[in-house]
């Protein structure tokens, strides 16, 4: 084996015997036992450098363990070494391990082994060997640098994907907490480790989620996500798959019917629009919207039309038509038995002409109007009482009036201007019917717990208009006949067993009042005459 020896060099050849050389010069032949062969004596030399030291890992940072090496000399006699490790400028030669040679790198700075062999004929003096090793930085929180993406931003189910984490950086370096979801469930478990690459095997979001994070902290990029639909049909034209209706073909005046808009094919999907029509005129407000439902409150032809459309196309339905007839005709309105309170030209009255001061009504109510309010005096003309913005009709207190189911007004008026405020055509308190002139507008309220209100129409000033107003408590709703004579309702849930206790006309009005009629519907029972058998009585004229 191999020999070393201070001041020379030994090396094994083939015959077993080790040649120690001084100088390049062959000084000893020795065997295998170590028994000297030949020999012969030295003159003595300095030491001289075969072997700088070093300090190894040259790279060596702040916490890391490092090894001296002192190196080699060769002389003879045999040359001894003198070292030392400083840490800028002061010596920590003692903290060493004598036989590992080891240091821990615990402080930054300056760290210097020097190295000196020295025998008797002299001393040489090793190259000094540096580490400089750098303060530790203060650690810092992850901050995103790029943001994750999923690559193409296109791709479609069957695609292959790749995932791309993105950077951050901080101190230490911030590790990459990662998952890929579908629809919320994770599919980590698909995804190539070494590539980062993933199939799209189904319609869904992709959505790739990463977190960075070290010992000062964490940071949440944002979240990179995938759609991939599943492929879609081309576009096609609407086509009737269910013809509309009118429910049920039966229907006779006072029946509820439902509309059946029917159905229709197509992609993407059609969407109806549809029109429901009386006698030409459309009364589609008139319905529950929610429902499509409606009370039939007269004599028509009631046409249901409906058509689909989408982006390919349309297509319209068969019409759905049905004809309701006018009950027989019987005997005329019976004001005095039918209604509660009913007034025209021809009613009682007191004061004069010019100055009316009260008037009693017609009807099983009892109502006694007496003038209230100040200004222009209600005179009583042919056609009816007039107004003039000033005074107006109140009836007395009213208590037990048979309406706890419904009641519903209609007056016949000519309006001739607009008053100082809203128009009181008919106002009252507790649970009843208001017909107003709001600016211009014909407007049926519907008051007991809470109001809902429905445009009749517009005023024609010096025009004559027959309009009415319900409120039903059986069927939750408002409802009135419009100045073209079309039924018109709303829903309305804040209904409770309606109470009118008192009754006005007149004020804030400018026109005149012709005929007035309030017909109640006592709990339980049928109408003792509906609104639009009223209606069509004042079409006919006192």
């Amino acid at each position: 084996m191999p020999i070393s020896i201070h001041g020379g060099i030994g090396r094994t050849v083939f015959d077993g015997i080790a040649r120690i050389y001084s100088g390049g010069e062959l000084v000893a032949l020795m065997d295998a036992a170590g028994g000297t062969l030949i020999a012969r004596e030295v003159t003595a030399t300095a030491p001289v450098i075969i072997q700088q030291p070093t300090i190894l890992p040259a790279e060596a940072a702040l916490g890391d363990t490092v090894t001296l090496n002192l190196g080699l000399a060769e002389a003879h006699p045999v040359a001894g070494a003198t070292w030392d490790i400083t840490h800028d400028g002061v010596s920590i030669a003692a903290t060493l391990d004598d036989g590992t040679m080891a240091l821990t790198l615990s402080a930054p700075g300056t760290y210097v082994l020097t190295v000196s062999w020295s025998n008797d004929a002299g001393t040489a003096t090793a190259e000094a060997v540096t580490l400089t090793v750098a303060a530790a930085l203060p650690d810092a929180a992850p901050a995103i640098v790029t943001q994750p993406t999923i690559v193409p931003a296109g791709a479609a189910i069957g695609d292959t994907v790749t995932l791309d984490l993105g950077a951050a950086q901080g101190r230490p370096v911030p590790d990459a907490n990662w998952d890929i979801t579908r629809d919320g469930l994770s599919i980590k478990g698909s995804v190539d480790p070494e590539a980062m690459t993933l199939s799209l095997a189904g319609p869904g979001t992709y959505r790739l989620s990463v977190d960075w994070s070290n010992r000062a902290g964490s940071a949440a990029a944002v979240a990179a996500t995938l759609t991939a639909a599943e492929e879609q049909p081309g576009d096609t034209a609407p086509s009737i798959t269910r013809q509309p209706a009118i429910l049920p073909a039966t229907a006779v005046i006072g029946d509820s019917i439902t509309l059946d808009l029917g159905a229709a094919a197509g992609q993407p999907t059609p969407a109806p629009s549809w029109d429901f029509t009386r006698d030409g005129v459309s009364i589609r407000s008139s319905l529950d919207q929610g429902a499509l439902t409606m009370e039939l409150s007269g004599a028509g032809v009631y046409v249901l039309t409906v058509s689909w459309a989408n982006s390919a196309g349309s297509v319209t339905a068969q019409s759905a038509t049905l004809t309701v007839q006018a009950p027989p005709t019987g005997p005329a309105v019976n004001y005095d038995t039918q209604t509660l309170a009913y007034f025209d030209a021809a009613t009682s009255f007191t004061g004069s002409a010019t100055d009316v001061t009260a008037v009693t009504a017609r009807g099983t109510g009892g109502y006694v109007f007496h003038k209230e309010g100040s200004g222009a005096a209600i005179q009583r003309s042919a056609s009816g009482f007039v107004f003039g913005n000033g005074c107006y009709l109140q009836s007395q207190t009213l208590t037990g009036q048979p309406m706890t189911d419904g009641l519903f007004a209609v007056v016949d008026c000519t309006l001739t201007s607009y008053g100082t405020t809203v128009g009181q055509i008919l106002e009252g308190a507790g649970g009843h019917v208001k017909l107003r002139d709001n600016a211009g507008r014909l407007q049926v309220v519907g008051q007991d717990d809470s109001a809902v209100g429905i445009i009749l129409g517009s005023v024609f000033y010096g025009s004559r208009v027959i309009v009415a107003g319900l409120l039903d408590d059986v069927l939750n709703l408002v409802g009135g006949i419009n100045v073209a004579g079309g039924d018109v309702s709303a829903a309305h849930a804040g209904i409770t067993d309606p109470d009118l206790t008192r009754v006005l006309t007149g004020r804030y009005v400018n026109g005149t009042i012709h005929r007035l009629a309030i017909v109640g519907r006592a709990e339980g029972q049928a109408w003792p005459v509906t609104m639009r058998e009223v209606y069509e009585d004042f079409q006919q004229g006192e």
